[in-house]
């Protein structure tokens, strides 16, 4: 949907996520502040200094300051949601004929060791949910879905919120993007299909597919063991 993409490309596949919804990029301005955040932290006042400065560094700031991604209103100058909606209705920001989208089991299920952010407890989960805008009752089912109770223990809990925020923020939205694409008028103008990667052990985390679409087995996944027979398969489709 970006319109430097226009007349590149067919055929598109959006592997962990569409960025819409849940899933959506912050507004540029965030962006913006997360940049001038690095760049406190590595005393660095301009961008030619920045430019100059090494990944490593400006990788290592970025992982202590909490980032998020965000629009840069260049690239991607509005938020993807809109744009999808606006081919929808003829604007001509899709720029594909083909697109397939899917995630792997537990998408997005990372997070850093120490992040006292993360709900350890029924309780807390509850008020971690509610905060982000669900009720009560929500709440509650939505524990009762993902089988959390008031015995459950840490790691249960942290497993529960991560695949919550998996299916909020890349799991739905990458469902809710084939029905949107499905339904273009006239009906067809784009073929969709969508995968879900398990990986050989069923439990593949964000990221797990790379090494099976390219026949590699470089990224030494620790959550499953490469498999060339599933990979040679991928392949195919992809």
């Amino acid at each position: 949907v970006s319109p430097w993409s226009r007349d590149l490309m067919r055929r598109a596949i959006l592997e962990s996520g569409p960025c819409i919804g849940a899933g959506a990029p912050a507004a540029e301005a965030a962006g913006v502040a997360a940049s001038h955040l690095i760049m406190q932290k590595m005393n660095i006042g301009s961008l030619k200094d920045m430019r100059a400065a090494k990944a490593d560094d400006i990788v290592k700031a970025s992982l202590d300051s909490n980032l998020t991604w965000s629009s840069d209103e260049w690239i991607m100058p509005a938020d993807p949601g809109d744009l999808f909606t606006a081919g929808a209705e003829g604007m001509g920001t899709i720029h594909a004929d083909a697109v397939m989208r899917g995630s792997t089991l537990v998408d997005g299920h990372r997070h850093r060791n120490g992040d006292s952010n993360i709900p350890t407890t029924d309780v807390a989960l509850t008020a971690f949910l509610t905060k982000a805008g669900l009720t009560s009752d929500m709440a509650t089912k939505a524990l009762s879905a993902y089988k959390v109770t008031s015995s459950s223990t840490t790691s249960e809990v942290k497993a529960a919120y991560g695949k919550i925020r998996s299916d909020t923020c890349i799991t739905c939205p990458t469902v809710d993007l084939g029905a949107f694409l499905s339904s273009i008028k006239p009906v067809g103008t784009i073929d969709t299909f969508m995968y879900r990667f398990a990986g050989p052990t069923g439990n593949a985390s964000m990221g797990a597919e790379v090494d099976s679409v390219f026949g590699l087995n470089v990224t030494k996944n620790g959550n499953y063991t490469f498999n060339s027979a599933l990979s040679a398969k991928m392949q195919k489709y992809w």
